[in-house]
Protein backbone atom coordinates (compact mmCIF):
# COMPACT_ATOMS: atom_id res chain seq x y z
CA UNK A 1 0.00 0.00 0.00
CA UNK A 2 1.22 3.35 -1.03
CA UNK A 3 0.10 6.37 1.08
CA UNK A 4 0.44 9.66 -0.55
CA UNK A 5 0.51 13.06 1.57
CA UNK A 6 1.16 15.76 -0.37
CA UNK A 7 2.46 16.23 -3.99
CA UNK A 8 3.52 18.69 -6.71
CA UNK A 9 3.15 17.29 -10.27
CA UNK A 10 5.08 18.46 -13.28
CA UNK A 11 5.85 15.51 -14.66
CA UNK A 12 3.96 12.39 -15.28
CA UNK A 13 3.76 10.11 -12.21
CA UNK A 14 3.58 5.63 -12.91
CA UNK A 15 2.78 3.78 -9.75
CA UNK A 16 3.04 0.19 -10.03
CA UNK A 17 1.50 -1.94 -7.41
CA UNK A 18 -0.89 -5.07 -6.61
CA UNK A 19 -2.14 -2.63 -3.78
CA UNK A 20 -3.85 0.43 -3.46
CA UNK A 21 -2.72 3.84 -3.58
CA UNK A 22 -4.58 6.28 -0.29
CA UNK A 23 -4.27 9.55 -0.89
CA UNK A 24 -4.92 11.02 2.79
CA UNK A 25 -6.84 13.82 3.92
CA UNK A 26 -5.12 16.72 4.02
CA UNK A 27 -2.97 16.03 0.86
CA UNK A 28 -3.39 18.63 -1.46
CA UNK A 29 -1.90 17.82 -5.06
CA UNK A 30 -1.29 20.76 -7.45
CA UNK A 31 -0.24 20.26 -11.05
CA UNK A 32 1.04 21.62 -14.15
CA UNK A 33 0.94 20.97 -17.53
CA UNK A 34 -2.28 18.33 -16.92
CA UNK A 35 -0.07 15.68 -15.70
CA UNK A 36 -0.65 11.69 -15.54
CA UNK A 37 -0.72 10.00 -13.05
CA UNK A 38 -0.72 6.42 -14.18
CA UNK A 39 -1.96 3.89 -11.92
CA UNK A 40 -1.17 0.17 -13.05
CA UNK A 41 -2.74 -2.81 -11.39
CA UNK A 42 -3.29 -0.20 -8.40
CA UNK A 43 -6.60 0.71 -6.70
CA UNK A 44 -7.51 4.02 -5.40
CA UNK A 45 -8.78 4.99 -2.57
CA UNK A 46 -9.57 8.81 -1.66
CA UNK A 47 -9.40 10.11 1.78
CA UNK A 48 -9.28 13.80 1.09
CA UNK A 49 -10.66 16.16 3.16
CA UNK A 50 -11.29 18.51 -0.13
CA UNK A 51 -12.33 15.81 -2.62
CA UNK A 52 -10.32 17.09 -5.17
CA UNK A 53 -7.64 14.56 -6.96
CA UNK A 54 -5.68 17.27 -8.55
CA UNK A 55 -7.16 20.67 -11.30
CA UNK A 56 -6.41 19.18 -14.44
CA UNK A 57 -4.69 16.45 -13.57
CA UNK A 58 -5.50 13.46 -15.52
CA UNK A 59 -5.54 10.00 -13.51
CA UNK A 60 -4.98 6.77 -15.55
CA UNK A 61 -6.35 3.00 -14.74
CA UNK A 62 -4.23 0.26 -16.93
CA UNK A 63 -3.19 -2.99 -15.96
CA UNK A 64 -4.64 -6.53 -16.17
CA UNK A 65 -6.23 -7.41 -12.78
CA UNK A 66 -9.79 -5.36 -11.90
CA UNK A 67 -9.04 -2.17 -9.86
CA UNK A 68 -11.38 -0.43 -7.75
CA UNK A 69 -11.88 3.11 -6.89
CA UNK A 70 -13.17 4.01 -3.63
CA UNK A 71 -12.90 6.45 -0.45
CA UNK A 72 -14.57 8.02 2.06
CA UNK A 73 -15.78 11.21 0.05
CA UNK A 74 -16.99 12.06 -3.22
CA UNK A 75 -14.18 11.06 -5.45
CA UNK A 76 -13.36 14.35 -8.26
CA UNK A 77 -11.59 13.92 -11.13
CA UNK A 78 -10.54 16.45 -13.60
CA UNK A 79 -9.60 13.46 -16.02
CA UNK A 80 -9.92 9.82 -15.90
CA UNK A 81 -8.50 7.56 -18.56
CA UNK A 82 -9.43 3.65 -18.50
CA UNK A 83 -7.47 0.82 -20.05
CA UNK A 84 -8.05 -2.67 -18.26
CA UNK A 85 -9.56 -5.68 -20.20
CA UNK A 86 -10.37 -6.89 -16.17
CA UNK A 87 -12.28 -3.51 -15.65
CA UNK A 88 -13.10 -1.80 -12.96
CA UNK A 89 -15.56 -1.24 -9.39
CA UNK A 90 -15.86 2.12 -7.86
CA UNK A 91 -17.15 2.16 -3.83
CA UNK A 92 -17.68 6.02 -3.78
CA UNK A 93 -19.86 8.23 -5.89
CA UNK A 94 -17.21 10.06 -8.55
CA UNK A 95 -17.72 13.25 -10.23
CA UNK A 96 -15.39 13.63 -13.90
CA UNK A 97 -15.67 17.30 -14.24
CA UNK A 98 -13.57 17.35 -17.67
CA UNK A 99 -13.42 14.54 -19.58
CA UNK A 100 -13.68 10.30 -19.58
CA UNK A 101 -11.42 8.75 -21.71
CA UNK A 102 -12.65 4.40 -22.13
CA UNK A 103 -10.18 2.44 -24.28
CA UNK A 104 -11.11 -0.70 -22.29
CA UNK A 105 -12.99 -2.44 -19.29
CA UNK A 106 -16.29 -2.34 -18.05
CA UNK A 107 -16.93 -0.04 -15.17
CA UNK A 108 -19.45 -1.64 -12.09
CA UNK A 109 -20.78 1.42 -10.59
CA UNK A 110 -21.66 -0.49 -7.72
CA UNK A 111 -25.01 1.44 -6.70
CA UNK A 112 -23.17 4.37 -6.70
CA UNK A 113 -23.31 7.23 -9.33
CA UNK A 114 -21.33 8.67 -11.81
CA UNK A 115 -21.17 11.78 -13.34
CA UNK A 116 -19.67 13.66 -16.31
CA UNK A 117 -19.46 17.57 -16.05
CA UNK A 118 -20.01 19.33 -13.15
CA UNK A 119 -22.26 22.11 -14.77
CA UNK A 120 -24.24 23.54 -17.57
CA UNK A 121 -21.34 26.10 -18.31
CA UNK A 122 -18.94 22.80 -18.03
CA UNK A 123 -20.74 19.74 -19.29
CA UNK A 124 -17.59 17.31 -19.94
CA UNK A 125 -17.14 14.94 -22.38
CA UNK A 126 -17.08 11.17 -23.19
CA UNK A 127 -14.37 9.80 -25.46
CA UNK A 128 -15.37 5.90 -26.04
CA UNK A 129 -13.84 3.13 -27.52
CA UNK A 130 -14.77 0.19 -25.93
CA UNK A 131 -16.08 -0.37 -22.83
CA UNK A 132 -19.71 -0.45 -20.87
CA UNK A 133 -20.78 1.63 -17.67
CA UNK A 134 -22.63 -0.55 -15.56
CA UNK A 135 -25.17 1.45 -13.32
CA UNK A 136 -26.43 5.21 -13.48
CA UNK A 137 -24.36 7.24 -15.85
CA UNK A 138 -24.93 11.13 -15.28
CA UNK A 139 -24.20 14.03 -17.85
CA UNK A 140 -24.70 17.53 -18.13
CA UNK A 141 -25.66 18.95 -21.15
CA UNK A 142 -25.40 22.55 -21.96
CA UNK A 143 -27.97 25.32 -23.10
CA UNK A 144 -27.26 24.87 -26.93
CA UNK A 145 -27.14 22.47 -29.29
CA UNK A 146 -24.37 19.28 -29.64
CA UNK A 147 -23.61 16.85 -32.42
CA UNK A 148 -20.87 14.90 -31.56
CA UNK A 149 -20.61 11.52 -30.06
CA UNK A 150 -18.12 12.82 -27.36
CA UNK A 151 -20.84 15.39 -26.17
CA UNK A 152 -23.66 12.98 -26.12
CA UNK A 153 -22.42 9.19 -25.41
CA UNK A 154 -24.11 7.11 -22.68
CA UNK A 155 -21.85 3.84 -22.97
CA UNK A 156 -23.99 1.67 -20.74
CA UNK A 157 -25.07 -2.24 -20.57
CA UNK A 158 -24.72 -4.81 -18.47
CA UNK A 159 -21.58 -7.07 -17.64
CA UNK A 160 -22.12 -9.03 -21.17
CA UNK A 161 -23.93 -6.38 -23.37
CA UNK A 162 -23.09 -2.81 -24.47
CA UNK A 163 -25.99 -1.05 -25.51
CA UNK A 164 -24.85 2.90 -26.09
CA UNK A 165 -26.78 5.33 -26.04
CA UNK A 166 -25.87 9.10 -28.33
CA UNK A 167 -28.42 12.35 -27.10
CA UNK A 168 -27.35 14.96 -29.68
CA UNK A 169 -29.70 18.14 -29.46
CA UNK A 170 -30.92 19.45 -33.04
CA UNK A 171 -32.67 22.01 -30.33
CA UNK A 172 -31.10 24.20 -28.22
CA UNK A 173 -32.25 23.35 -24.23
CA UNK A 174 -32.71 26.58 -23.43
CA UNK A 175 -31.65 26.02 -19.35
CA UNK A 176 -29.60 22.83 -19.72
CA UNK A 177 -29.24 20.57 -17.46
CA UNK A 178 -28.53 16.63 -17.06
CA UNK A 179 -29.48 13.29 -17.42
CA UNK A 180 -29.50 10.34 -16.23
CA UNK A 181 -29.11 7.12 -17.95
CA UNK A 182 -29.05 3.48 -16.92
CA UNK A 183 -29.69 0.11 -19.02
CA UNK A 184 -31.73 -1.88 -16.74
CA UNK A 185 -31.93 -6.09 -16.97
CA UNK A 186 -35.77 -7.35 -17.40
CA UNK A 187 -39.11 -6.53 -18.29
CA UNK A 188 -40.33 -2.76 -16.98
CA UNK A 189 -42.34 -2.54 -14.40
CA UNK A 190 -45.73 -1.80 -16.06
CA UNK A 191 -49.17 -2.34 -14.65
CA UNK A 192 -49.64 -3.84 -18.54
CA UNK A 193 -46.06 -4.41 -20.41
CA UNK A 194 -47.62 -4.71 -23.35
CA UNK A 195 -49.84 -1.64 -23.20
CA UNK A 196 -50.18 0.74 -26.93
CA UNK A 197 -48.97 -2.93 -28.63
CA UNK A 198 -48.87 -3.49 -31.55
CA UNK A 199 -48.14 0.05 -33.12
CA UNK A 200 -47.65 1.47 -36.26
CA UNK A 201 -45.11 3.75 -36.43
CA UNK A 202 -44.87 6.75 -38.75
CA UNK A 203 -42.78 5.29 -41.41
CA UNK A 204 -45.42 2.36 -41.46
CA UNK A 205 -43.54 -0.43 -39.78
CA UNK A 206 -45.72 -2.63 -37.65
CA UNK A 207 -44.79 -3.08 -34.16
CA UNK A 208 -46.02 -5.69 -31.79
CA UNK A 209 -43.44 -6.87 -29.74
CA UNK A 210 -40.21 -5.56 -27.46
CA UNK A 211 -36.74 -6.69 -26.30
CA UNK A 212 -37.09 -8.16 -22.69
CA UNK A 213 -33.56 -8.59 -22.15
CA UNK A 214 -33.25 -5.29 -20.43
CA UNK A 215 -34.84 -1.39 -21.41
CA UNK A 216 -33.32 1.95 -21.29
CA UNK A 217 -34.36 4.46 -18.20
CA UNK A 218 -33.28 8.05 -19.34
CA UNK A 219 -34.40 10.61 -16.59
CA UNK A 220 -34.24 14.53 -17.02
CA UNK A 221 -33.38 16.09 -13.68
CA UNK A 222 -36.90 18.18 -14.07
CA UNK A 223 -39.50 17.05 -16.50
CA UNK A 224 -40.94 20.16 -16.86
CA UNK A 225 -36.98 21.65 -18.26
CA UNK A 226 -36.41 22.32 -21.87
CA UNK A 227 -34.35 19.24 -21.63
CA UNK A 228 -37.51 17.49 -22.03
CA UNK A 229 -39.23 19.58 -24.14
CA UNK A 230 -36.78 20.45 -26.88
CA UNK A 231 -35.79 18.27 -29.72
CA UNK A 232 -33.33 15.84 -30.10
CA UNK A 233 -31.29 13.15 -32.13
CA UNK A 234 -31.55 9.27 -30.49
CA UNK A 235 -29.12 6.48 -31.52
CA UNK A 236 -29.06 3.46 -29.69
CA UNK A 237 -27.06 0.14 -29.63
CA UNK A 238 -28.66 -2.87 -30.58
CA UNK A 239 -26.06 -5.45 -29.68
CA UNK A 240 -26.30 -9.03 -29.62
CA UNK A 241 -30.68 -9.01 -29.60
CA UNK A 242 -32.31 -12.42 -29.07
CA UNK A 243 -33.82 -13.74 -31.43
CA UNK A 244 -33.05 -11.26 -33.91
CA UNK A 245 -33.26 -12.36 -37.97
CA UNK A 246 -34.05 -8.91 -39.87
CA UNK A 247 -32.59 -6.14 -38.16
CA UNK A 248 -34.71 -3.89 -41.11
CA UNK A 249 -38.16 -4.24 -39.22
CA UNK A 250 -36.55 -3.07 -35.95
CA UNK A 251 -37.29 0.84 -34.34
CA UNK A 252 -37.20 2.55 -31.55
CA UNK A 253 -40.50 2.61 -29.15
CA UNK A 254 -41.22 4.66 -25.93
CA UNK A 255 -43.17 4.47 -22.56
CA UNK A 256 -43.25 8.15 -21.74
CA UNK A 257 -42.52 9.35 -18.12
CA UNK A 258 -42.45 10.12 -15.75
CA UNK A 259 -46.31 7.57 -15.52
CA UNK A 260 -44.42 5.30 -18.33
CA UNK A 261 -47.85 3.35 -18.92
CA UNK A 262 -47.73 2.50 -22.76
CA UNK A 263 -45.70 1.79 -25.24
CA UNK A 264 -45.23 4.82 -28.41
CA UNK A 265 -43.31 5.33 -31.02
CA UNK A 266 -40.11 7.08 -30.93
CA UNK A 267 -39.65 10.19 -33.24
CA UNK A 268 -38.94 9.42 -36.75
CA UNK A 269 -37.37 6.26 -37.60
CA UNK A 270 -34.24 7.73 -39.43
CA UNK A 271 -31.56 4.97 -40.08
CA UNK A 272 -30.18 1.40 -39.45
CA UNK A 273 -26.79 1.33 -39.47
CA UNK A 274 -24.36 -1.53 -39.24
CA UNK A 275 -23.54 -5.20 -41.29
CA UNK A 276 -25.23 -7.57 -38.99
CA UNK A 277 -28.28 -8.77 -37.22
CA UNK A 278 -26.24 -8.98 -33.63
CA UNK A 279 -24.90 -5.62 -33.73
CA UNK A 280 -26.27 -2.59 -35.23
CA UNK A 281 -27.59 1.10 -34.39
CA UNK A 282 -31.08 2.77 -34.79
CA UNK A 283 -31.37 5.89 -35.16
CA UNK A 284 -34.60 8.43 -34.73
CA UNK A 285 -35.18 12.40 -35.11
CA UNK A 286 -37.54 14.67 -34.04
CA UNK A 287 -37.51 13.15 -30.17
CA UNK A 288 -38.68 14.89 -27.90
CA UNK A 289 -39.55 14.26 -23.96
CA UNK A 290 -37.89 11.34 -21.99
CA UNK A 291 -39.03 7.92 -21.19
CA UNK A 292 -38.11 4.28 -20.57
CA UNK A 293 -37.17 3.51 -24.56
CA UNK A 294 -36.83 0.05 -26.41
CA UNK A 295 -36.25 -1.95 -29.40
CA UNK A 296 -40.00 -2.73 -31.01
CA UNK A 297 -40.46 -5.26 -33.81
CA UNK A 298 -42.81 -7.57 -35.46
CA UNK A 299 -42.56 -11.27 -33.61
CA UNK A 300 -40.53 -13.37 -34.61
CA UNK A 301 -42.78 -15.22 -37.42
CA UNK A 302 -45.29 -12.49 -37.64
CA UNK A 303 -48.25 -13.77 -38.84
CA UNK A 304 -50.60 -11.36 -41.13
CA UNK A 305 -53.43 -11.69 -38.79
CA UNK A 306 -53.56 -12.10 -35.21
CA UNK A 307 -56.95 -13.94 -34.20
CA UNK A 308 -58.09 -13.77 -30.45
CA UNK A 309 -61.40 -15.33 -31.00
CA UNK A 310 -62.81 -17.51 -33.31
CA UNK A 311 -66.36 -19.40 -32.18
CA UNK A 312 -70.13 -19.71 -32.65
CA UNK A 313 -73.59 -19.68 -31.45
CA UNK A 314 -76.52 -21.99 -32.34
CA UNK A 315 -80.08 -20.98 -33.02
CA UNK A 316 -83.21 -22.95 -34.20
CA UNK A 317 -82.66 -22.21 -37.79
CA UNK A 318 -79.23 -20.76 -37.97
CA UNK A 319 -76.09 -20.25 -36.24
CA UNK A 320 -73.88 -17.47 -36.08
CA UNK A 321 -70.14 -17.16 -36.39
CA UNK A 322 -67.55 -14.80 -35.11
CA UNK A 323 -64.50 -14.11 -35.07
CA UNK A 324 -62.15 -10.82 -33.43
CA UNK A 325 -58.90 -9.62 -34.78
CA UNK A 326 -56.56 -7.69 -32.75
CA UNK A 327 -54.13 -6.40 -35.42
CA UNK A 328 -54.01 -7.67 -39.48
CA UNK A 329 -51.04 -6.93 -41.39
CA UNK A 330 -51.55 -6.84 -45.38
CA UNK A 331 -54.20 -9.09 -44.87
CA UNK A 332 -56.67 -9.59 -47.76
CA UNK A 333 -59.63 -11.70 -47.07
CA UNK A 334 -61.10 -14.59 -44.88
CA UNK A 335 -62.92 -17.73 -46.18
CA UNK A 336 -65.65 -19.33 -44.41
CA UNK A 337 -65.90 -22.92 -44.55
CA UNK A 338 -68.69 -25.43 -43.25
CA UNK A 339 -68.64 -29.08 -43.32
CA UNK A 340 -71.24 -31.78 -41.95
CA UNK A 341 -68.87 -34.08 -40.93
CA UNK A 342 -65.53 -32.60 -39.81
CA UNK A 343 -63.78 -33.27 -43.31
CA UNK A 344 -65.95 -32.86 -46.20
CA UNK A 345 -65.63 -28.96 -46.65
CA UNK A 346 -67.50 -26.45 -48.82
CA UNK A 347 -67.24 -22.63 -48.84
CA UNK A 348 -70.18 -20.69 -47.86
CA UNK A 349 -68.64 -17.02 -47.58
CA UNK A 350 -66.18 -14.57 -48.28
CA UNK A 351 -65.51 -11.72 -46.18
CA UNK A 352 -62.89 -8.68 -47.33
CA UNK A 353 -60.44 -8.46 -43.93
CA UNK A 354 -58.97 -4.79 -43.18
CA UNK A 355 -55.45 -4.72 -44.82
CA UNK A 356 -53.46 -2.66 -41.93
CA UNK A 357 -54.87 -2.46 -38.73
CA UNK A 358 -53.73 -2.21 -35.01
CA UNK A 359 -57.76 -1.70 -33.73
CA UNK A 360 -59.31 -4.84 -32.59
CA UNK A 361 -61.99 -5.63 -35.32
CA UNK A 362 -64.85 -8.05 -35.19
CA UNK A 363 -66.21 -9.98 -37.66
CA UNK A 364 -69.98 -12.01 -37.70
CA UNK A 365 -71.74 -14.35 -40.53
CA UNK A 366 -75.01 -15.98 -40.27
CA UNK A 367 -75.46 -19.66 -41.48
CA UNK A 368 -78.99 -20.29 -41.86
CA UNK A 369 -78.31 -23.97 -41.07
CA UNK A 370 -80.76 -26.88 -39.70
CA UNK A 371 -78.04 -29.43 -39.01
CA UNK A 372 -78.01 -30.47 -35.29
CA UNK A 373 -73.89 -30.44 -35.53
CA UNK A 374 -72.04 -28.32 -37.76
CA UNK A 375 -68.25 -27.83 -38.18
CA UNK A 376 -66.44 -24.38 -39.49
CA UNK A 377 -63.08 -23.51 -40.12
CA UNK A 378 -61.66 -19.90 -40.81
CA UNK A 379 -59.02 -19.67 -44.21
CA UNK A 380 -57.22 -16.01 -43.65
CA UNK A 381 -55.62 -15.02 -47.01
CA UNK A 382 -52.79 -11.98 -47.46
CA UNK A 383 -52.22 -10.66 -51.17
CA UNK A 384 -49.29 -12.34 -51.52
CA UNK A 385 -51.49 -15.35 -51.37
CA UNK A 386 -50.45 -16.83 -48.34
CA UNK A 387 -52.75 -18.18 -46.14
CA UNK A 388 -53.28 -19.62 -42.59
CA UNK A 389 -56.32 -21.80 -41.13
CA UNK A 390 -58.01 -21.73 -37.95
CA UNK A 391 -60.24 -24.04 -36.29
CA UNK A 392 -62.26 -25.94 -36.72
CA UNK A 393 -64.90 -25.24 -34.30
CA UNK A 394 -68.53 -27.27 -33.89
CA UNK A 395 -71.43 -26.02 -33.49
CA UNK A 396 -74.23 -28.21 -32.13
CA UNK A 397 -77.98 -27.73 -31.54
CA UNK A 398 -78.99 -31.26 -29.68
CA UNK A 399 -80.53 -30.36 -26.52
CA UNK A 400 -79.50 -32.18 -23.72
CA UNK A 401 -82.08 -33.11 -20.75
CA UNK A 402 -81.16 -31.18 -17.86
CA UNK A 403 -82.24 -30.63 -14.32
CA UNK A 404 -82.67 -27.56 -12.31
CA UNK A 405 -80.50 -27.72 -9.54
CA UNK A 406 -81.97 -24.36 -7.34
CA UNK A 407 -82.09 -21.00 -7.90
CA UNK A 408 -80.32 -17.75 -7.12
CA UNK A 409 -80.93 -13.99 -7.40
CA UNK A 410 -78.51 -11.37 -8.95
CA UNK A 411 -76.84 -11.33 -6.15
CA UNK A 412 -75.18 -14.87 -6.55
CA UNK A 413 -77.61 -15.70 -3.41
CA UNK A 414 -79.99 -18.67 -3.01
CA UNK A 415 -83.41 -17.89 -3.09
CA UNK A 416 -87.19 -20.02 -2.87
CA UNK A 417 -88.98 -19.24 -5.82
CA UNK A 418 -92.32 -19.98 -4.33
CA UNK A 419 -91.70 -16.43 -2.86
CA UNK A 420 -89.49 -14.51 -4.60
CA UNK A 421 -90.47 -12.06 -7.92
CA UNK A 422 -88.60 -10.30 -10.66
CA UNK A 423 -85.95 -11.73 -12.12
CA UNK A 424 -84.47 -14.55 -10.65
CA UNK A 425 -82.09 -17.31 -12.15
CA UNK A 426 -82.43 -20.94 -12.47
CA UNK A 427 -79.22 -23.06 -12.16
CA UNK A 428 -78.92 -26.74 -13.96
CA UNK A 429 -76.89 -29.80 -13.01
CA UNK A 430 -74.57 -29.25 -16.44
CA UNK A 431 -73.59 -25.84 -15.13
CA UNK A 432 -75.68 -23.51 -17.23
CA UNK A 433 -78.36 -21.04 -16.36
CA UNK A 434 -81.15 -18.83 -17.17
CA UNK A 435 -82.64 -15.82 -15.92
CA UNK A 436 -86.62 -15.57 -16.02
CA UNK A 437 -88.96 -13.23 -14.61
CA UNK A 438 -91.34 -14.42 -11.79
CA UNK A 439 -94.59 -12.86 -11.82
Amino acid sequence: MKILFGLLLFLPLWIYSQGSLVVSNGTNIVSTNNPYINLYNTNLQNNTGNDDLGAGTIWSFTGNVPQNINGTNITNFHGLRLNNTNGYTLSSNTTITNRLEMVNGNVDLNGHTLEIGSSTSNPGEINWTSGTIIGPLKRWFAPSTNSTQSSGIFPIGNDATNRNVVINYTQAPTDGGYIVVEYKNGIPSMTDTYSGLPLWTPDGQLIQNYENQGYFDITPFDYNSSLNTKQYTLTMRAYQLVDMNDRSIVRLIKSPGPTHTTWVPCGSHSSINGSSDSDFTITSTNVTGFSWFNFGSQNNNPLPVELTEFDGQPYPQWNVINWKTESEQNSNHFDLEMSEDGENWKKITTILAAGNSTEELKYSYIDFNLNEISYYRLQQFDNDGESKTYGPIVISKIVKDKKIIGYINLLGQKINPNNTTGVIIEVYNDGTTRKIINH
